[in-house]
């Protein structure tokens, strides 16, 4: 137990080390001055060049059980900036799918980098202004009119082709094609 005890301890360190002010440990002192198992926070942001495209975010919950890493932590997504439901269940699958390959080895760190891939894959641009928003918009539409058009003049191209012409001709002109038969 104390072998996992140390590497508890040391992927901690590492982890504080990384994550300087967007990590917490949620663990208490005891009375003994004794660790428990490691019960941290860990917020993410994508990596942009940018500050103001940092428009998503998540925070990961890690509660690892006494005997981590030979069991699996309890991790949550927690805080979710930007992000879609549908993709934080995906993300969640993902890390619980990695645990699963991970018993026996310390994971935090894995499942960090996991968050931040997924993150910066997974960046849009920041919101635009109203007028912006309202300017895209009108030009999505207009060109989307336009492909409409486009795609009924060829319509009413084809048809033309494929129509038998049409002689307008007087019922005295029919009956006499018809008598020269």
């Amino acid at each position: 137990m104390q072998r996992n005890s140390e590497r508890q301890e040391d992927e901690i360190e590492a982890l504080k080390s990384m994550y300087v002010s967007d990590f917490t440990d949620l663990r208490k002192d005891n009375v003994w001055k004794k660790k428990s198992a490691p019960e941290i926070k860990i917020r993410f942001r994508p990596q942009s060049r940018i500050e103001d495209e940092c428009n998503m975010e998540v925070t990961l919950y890690v509660n690892c059980p006494f005997h981590y890493p030979d069991k699996i932590p309890v991790i949550r997504l927690e805080n979710p900036v930007g992000i879609t439901n549908q993709e934080l269940a995906k993300l969640k699958t993902e890390l619980e799918e990695q645990m699963k390959t991970l018993v026996g080895e310390v994971m935090i760190l894995e499942l960090s980098l996991t968050v931040q891939t997924f993150l910066n894959d997974h960046i849009r641009p920041a919101p635009k202004s109203f007028y912006e928003e309202m300017m895209s918009n009108k030009q999505k539409q207009e060109e989307k009119y336009a492909l409409e058009q486009e795609r009924r003049n060829e319509m009413k191209k084809q048809r033309e082709e494929k129509e038998v012409p049409v002689y307008n001709i007087s019922s005295s002109q029919c009956q006499g094609i018809i008598n020269s038969i």
